[in-house]
């Protein structure tokens, strides 16, 4: 027996008005005031080539349907109202994907907490976070399978969201024209604070040195700044004794060395000794900018666990917020022909 469900598609052959009329048998009585849509040939030929499994023009979906007639003899005629869409301009129309789900919220950074995108590197740490605390507590690694490695599928993802994350943002070393600018302008300076900043500069771009470990930050766990006694000067093959030696003996230095005392230094192992000497240049040489930084402290009976960022003769001393705001000075008052802008400097 044929349903009423199964005659639409049976009778795909027919026009609107003979499968209407074939369908009369099903619908309400007419006298109940029915109201039938008589849609436009453009949607009946998309509507039919649904049913064939076939692709329609977006076009014929996008056509103004034909007002409606109420069929009785309960009142006259009336016309439905349809909501505003805007079928005049059909090209204008954009068609939404609905392919995000709320994890691609929270890496577009809609959804984070903070506001900002969440990276691959920031989920991987995160995941290994959970691990650890499964494994202080006795447990199993939950990242991996039998074959104790990391589950393929965890791995695909953490991969694939690396090759969607832009590049990092790479730290831009600083032009030696803003060195030489900043160590000129020292040193025809009056202020020792200046000329400290300027030190302090020449001898973290020679020693490749972070902030915390040459200049003195507020929190006394990330400021680990080199001391007075982790200075070494020599004459050649000799090494000179800062408590004894005189100024003229120091200021003839030809080779200066850091020793690295604290574990967060980071830049180098816990004793660890690095040395530099003379580069030959009046401004940028590190040997003259440590020579510089003991001779101030040794003037003012600095003790020798004075770290060298500090300034006898002023309340403040160098640190990492100076630093970056006299480059950025500099770099600002050089201009764009530097090709360098304030904001690089981070």
């Amino acid at each position: 027996m044929t349903t009423s469900q199964d005659l639409p598609t049976q009778s795909l052959h027919l026009s609107w008005e003979d499968l209407i009329a074939d369908l009369a048998c099903f619908l309400p009585p007419q006298n109940n005031g029915l109201q039938i849509y008589q849609p436009s040939s453009e949607v009946i030929s998309a509507v039919i080539s649904a049913l064939h499994r076939k692709q329609p023009k977006k076009e014929s979906l996008l056509v103004e349907p034909r007002p409606a007639t109420r069929l009785g003899d309960n009142g006259s005629s009336s016309q439905l109202s349809w909501p505003l869409t805007p079928f005049s301009e059909p090209s204008k129309t954009k068609y939404h994907s609905y392919k995000s789900s709320h994890s691609e919220f929270v890496r577009s950074g809609k959804l984070a907490a903070a506001g900002n995108p969440v990276r691959a590197r920031s989920a991987e740490d995160y995941v290994r976070l959970v691990a650890q605390a499964f494994l202080a507590v006795g447990s199993s690694d939950p990242r991996h399978d039998d074959s104790k490695k990391i589950d393929y599928r965890l791995s695909k993802m953490i991969s694939a969201w690396k090759k969607e994350d832009p590049p990092p943002n790479r730290v831009k070393p600083i032009p030696v024209q803003v060195l030489r600018s900043i160590a000129y302008l020292a040193r025809s300076s009056n202020r020792d604070f200046n000329k400290a900043t300027a030190d302090m500069i020449m001898i973290a771009f020679f020693f490749l040195l972070r902030p915390g470990e040459y200049t003195v930050d507020g929190s006394a766990e990330e400021s680990t700044p080199f001391r007075l006694t982790d200075v070494q000067l020599f004459i050649g093959q000799t090494r000179i004794d800062l408590s004894t030696a005189t100024e003229a003996q120091i200021k003839c230095a030809t080779f200066v060395s850091l020793t690295f005392t604290d574990q967060n230094q980071k830049n180098g192992v816990r004793g660890e000794v690095i040395g530099l000497g003379r580069s030959g240049d009046a401004f940028l040489c590190p040997v003259l900018a440590v020579i510089r930084r003991v001779l101030h402290l040794r003037a003012h009976n600095a003790d020798p666990t004075t770290p060298l960022a500090t300034v006898c003769t002023s309340p403040r001393k160098v640190t990492p917020s100076m630093i970056t705001d006299t480059l950025r000075e500099t770099v600002r008052s050089i201009g764009p022909s530097l090709g360098f802008l304030p904001e690089d400097v981070s």
